[in-house]
């Protein structure tokens, strides 16, 4: 019956008939996946034409804003730079009678976007790694951005085809969902400090 379930937009609780108990889903382990912002993080290989893969996950408290100000001083303080970025949305082809169903996906879309940017090509020279950095809402999965990191790596030239490219992936509650974004940044260059080269690598702008 209805009040045997509790409904989500992407998410369903099924109770037993039965139950007496009171169901809270802010409590354990679902409400603190539901309120963290979680982070999975890899690497895709130039030489391979992407093969992106993930293999760590962390889970942060929440996210905070930064001013264009900050953002620009740690920028500059782990001697990065910014080659192209990319804001996607989930989008639907409508099948109608004849034809398949088409869906692109939020990151995705977001590559797409980036490489029909002018990505900055000066910024790869010198540069240690390269990050890629997805962000997205809670709807945000890891085969999404290994298909969009492996498209990115495909079509964008990196030069040297050993460079180190970095991704990671945010998924948070504040991020609308079916949205997401992308950012690609030149790290390690001349002047930076490594440890902030290092947050930067791992998502941390």
């Amino acid at each position: 019956t209805a009040e045997d379930k509790e409904v989500g937009d992407d998410w369903a609780v099924i109770k037993p008939e039965e139950d007496t108990e009171s169901w809270d889903l802010s409590l354990g382990g679902v409400g603190l996946a539901m309120d963290s912002a979680i982070r999975i993080s890899g690497a895709a290989s130039a030489a391979s034409g992407g093969d992106a893969d993930f293999t760590k996950m962390d889970r942060f408290n929440a996210l905070a804003e930064a001013s264009d100000t900050d953002v620009n001083a740690a920028m500059s303080a782990t001697g990065a730079a910014l080659i192209a970025s990319g804001m996607g949305q989930e989008l639907y082809k409508d099948p109608g009678l004849t034809t398949v169903r088409e869906v692109t996906y939020a990151p995705v879309d977001a590559v797409v976007k980036a490489l029909s940017s002018t990505p900055n090509a000066a910024a790869l020279s010198g540069a240690k790694s390269i990050a890629v950095n997805f962000l997205g809402g809670n709807d945000l999965i890891s085969g999404e951005a290994v298909d969009a990191a492996n498209l990115l790596v495909q079509n964008m030239d990196f030069g040297p085809k050993n460079v180190k490219i970095v991704v990671n992936a945010v998924s948070y509650k504040d991020i609308p969902d079916g949205t997401a974004s992308v950012t690609v940044m030149a790290v390690g260059g001349e002047g930076g400090s490594d440890d902030a080269a290092s947050a930067a690598a791992d998502g941390g702008l």
